[in-house]
């Protein structure tokens, strides 16, 4: 209730439990955790785990009536970021293409835009996304997205502007399911493949810089 997860006992009556049988039913009630013993508890949730603090009432009545301890627990408030990354190579239009978001990177929103600027005009390019940052010379450019990779479909074409503009849907594949599933508090990084046929190196292709997304609620 408010943003609180409780679990209590009954009132000190002086007749809690005070041994446990082999099935772990404890005899006696009601039935306070005591020192040296362990009981479990769950719940489910739908943030990831953080360090929270905790606070252990106190069964019988005393002056100091609680206790406080740290472990993990559900995470209160996700944090959503996004931070560039990787140094590119100028493409045929003198510059870097950088990568960025628009709209929502809040999970339930689905409201994210991905973009790119300074794409040479009218070129043809794919977004992509994963889990691990590096930055590994390919083709014309660098490759900054690393380990299991996913193409966010379908492929988009710059305008006469060099602006190339994806709106994605992340209940649908790969973001809403499978390996590649986006949820409250992952971190993934994303890049732009496009064509560069005049590009310094003649290799017919480049990269942006990445970008890495912290998703929350």
């Amino acid at each position: 209730m408010g943003g609180l997860l409780e679990f209590s006992t009954g009132v000190h009556t002086g007749n809690e439990a005070t041994s446990f049988s082999w099935s772990g039913v404890p005899y006696g009630e009601p039935s306070p955790i005591r020192w040296g013993t362990m009981s479990n508890f769950s719940f489910t949730a739908t943030t990831p785990p953080q360090v929270i603090e905790v606070e252990l009432g106190l069964f019988r009545p005393g002056s100091n009536m609680s206790l406080t301890a740290t472990t993990l627990g559900p995470c209160k408030d996700l944090q959503c970021s996004t931070e560039r990354y990787c140094e590119g190579t100028a493409s045929s239009v003198g510059n870097i293409a950088a990568m960025n978001v628009m709209g929502s990177t809040n999970v339930s929103d689905n409201s994210l835009i991905l973009y790119a600027n300074s794409v040479p005009a009218n070129q043809w390019g794919i977004f992509f996304y994963g889990h691990d940052e590096l930055q590994h010379p390919i083709g014309g450019g660098t490759l900054c997205v690393g380990g299991s990779l996913f193409r966010v479909n379908p492929a988009v074409q710059a305008n006469a502007n060099g602006l190339a503009m994806l709106h994605v849907d992340l209940t649908q594949g790969p973001m809403g399911s499978g390996p590649g599933k986006i949820t409250p508090g992952s971190v993934w990084n994303f890049q732009l493949w496009f064509r560069d046929p005049a590009g310094p190196t003649y290799s017919g292709f480049n990269f942006s810089d990445a970008l890495r997304v912290e998703f929350c609620q």
